[in-house]
């Protein structure tokens, strides 16, 4: 039988519920809030425990790390979930919440919430005391000019280095407000120094990260916002699809419908709040224009969280034309040149999509080549075709159509219009400049008819193939094609093929 155990963590004593496959309540106990002390209470149980569940919380993540590795199924619950779930409870204690999760686990009404690695909460970890030293330091600003304000002194408007002595001048005569302005300002630059040094330590993450420079040639992206979407994002796999990325860190609107009420609300506001409301503003300047900042910072968010995920174009160009030719791999979301690989094999095109997972749609032409390296390289990639390449096959294949047919549109073209023809060749002609090379087209072109004229000429005088050959020192071939064509070819040079 399977056994199902929920655990409400406390800061002291957790909450420990053990239910089996019907629901009943196999043990119910009080243990330390340590990993030690629960794991070596699930172990004593002597029960195949199916799922331990925790609902996510700051001290779940410890917990978490020491139950999977004391063997155990462990999973951290959804938050939202857990709490409406339980709200239905109309008496709420911690004894009731351990069998409610409990209950989630056997039943499968919950979702499962990512664990970050160590590395990551470090990570977080800096960039939140940086943001708490950041706004404690604003506060001290905020302060200093509402209590200069009421006597009097505004400090106005001022560049954050010259903020310190136009605060420690600005109270001079006023000995209560110069003691209080001299013990604020150095609480503002002790708080000032250490902020810069936790700034120092994220500029650091994000020039050894490979990652955040990555994201920091997208337009707009600083090191704060790269190292902040790397530690939230963590593993870019987990995610099916881009759109994903901006539902998990709550940037879709809410939805409320229910019979004739349909509602679209704000954003949802689930998930990491230092990713959804960055201070991102350059591309929706315009969006700030129309709907205001705060909407702006939002589609700003949504559309970075969308645009990280690349979209790529792969084509081949040439090292040197004719003879030596790669791959070019451009980013079709910002219009630069991600890379440049030596050839054109099937290898390297799938080796470099192996080394950025992050692509999701590939741009190419209808070459095999690279079809079967992305196939190997990003299977899970869709293939679309760019319009560049819509439309010249488009052109291709309507050009090659038309030159096998091109003696029969001459003959209709004439058979309709007739002398009028010749009329408006001669009119487009005349409304022309000849340049040197036209001149010499022109001539060779009008040599050729004469040549066809003659041609006509002898073969309606009975002459044979060789002789009409000799009299115009032509290549018997070119005679029957000329006869069977009904003209001499306009011949043009092929283009230059790889």
């Amino acid at each position: 039988m399977d056994y199902y155990a929920g655990i409400d963590v406390s800061l002291e004593l957790s909450r420990v519920c053990i239910l089996n496959a019907t629901g009943q309540i196999v043990r119910e106990a009080k243990v330390a809030s340590e990993p030690e002390a629960l794991s070596a209470f699930l172990a004593s149980l002597n029960l195949p425990l199916t799922r331990v569940g925790l609902e996510a919380g700051p001290l779940s993540q410890r917990l978490h790390a020491g139950l999977v590795q004391a063997g155990f199924e462990v999973v951290l619950l959804e938050t939202r979930h857990v709490k409406a779930a339980l709200s239905a409870m109309i008496v709420k204690i911690d004894r009731r919440d351990a069998r409610g999760i409990a209950q989630l686990l056997r039943m499968g009404w919950f979702r499962p919430v990512h664990w970050k690695s160590p590395p990551a909460q470090e990570v977080q970890a800096l960039l939140m005391a940086r943001k708490q030293l950041q706004a404690k330091m604003r506060d001290i600003e905020l302060s200093l000019r509402g209590l200069l304000r009421s006597f009097g002194l505004k400090v106005g408007e001022i560049s954050k280095g010259q903020f310190a002595v136009r605060v420690r001048t600005l109270p001079a005569g006023h000995e209560m407000l110069e003691t209080i302005a001299a013990a604020m300002s150095r609480a503002r630059d002790a708080l000032q120094t250490e902020f810069a040094r936790l700034h120092r330590a994220m500029l650091a993450i994000a020039r050894k990260n490979e990652v955040c420079r990555r994201l920091m040639s997208v337009p707009g992206v600083g090191a704060l916002i790269a190292v902040t979407f790397m530690s939230a994002v963590e593993q870019p796999e987990r995610f099916s699809r881009s759109r994903a990325v901006g539902a998990h860190f709550g940037l879709p609107p809410k939805k409320y419908q229910s019979s004739e009420a349909d509602i679209s609300g704000a954003v949802s506001r689930v998930g990491d709040p230092t990713v959804r409301f960055s201070a991102l503003k350059r591309w929706a300047l315009e969006v700030a224009k129309r709907r205001g900042l705060r909407r702006a910072k939002v589609a700003l968010a949504r559309k970075l969280a969308v645009i990280l995920h690349r979209v790529i174009g792969i084509d081949e160009w040439a090292w040197r034309r004719g003879r030596t030719y790669g791959t070019i791999i451009v980013d079709l979301e910002h219009n630069t040149i991600a890379d440049l690989l030596p050839d054109r094999e099937t290898t390297s095109v799938a080796a470099w999509l192996r080394d950025h997972p992050e692509v999701e749609i590939v741009a190419r032409d209808r070459a095999e080549v690279y079809g079967e390296g992305v196939c190997q390289g990003a299977p899970t990639a869709r293939h679309v075709a760019d319009r560049w390449h819509l439309l010249r096959n488009l052109s291709v294949a309507l050009q090659a159509v038309v030159s096998q047919h091109h003696a029969a549109i001459r003959a209709a073209a004439h058979e309709v219009l007739g002398p009028q023809v010749e009329i408006v060749r001669a009119q487009q002609a005349a409304r022309l400049p000849l340049t040197a090379m036209k001149k010499r087209s022109l001539a060779i072109q009008s040599r050729r008819h004469d040549r066809y004229e003659e041609l006509l000429r002898l073969h309606d005088a009975r002459a044979s193939v060789s002789g009409m050959a000799r009299a115009l020192q032509l290549d018997r071939k070119t005679v029957r094609c000329w006869l069977r064509e009904g003209g001499p070819p306009s011949w043009r040079r092929p283009p230059v093929r790889p």
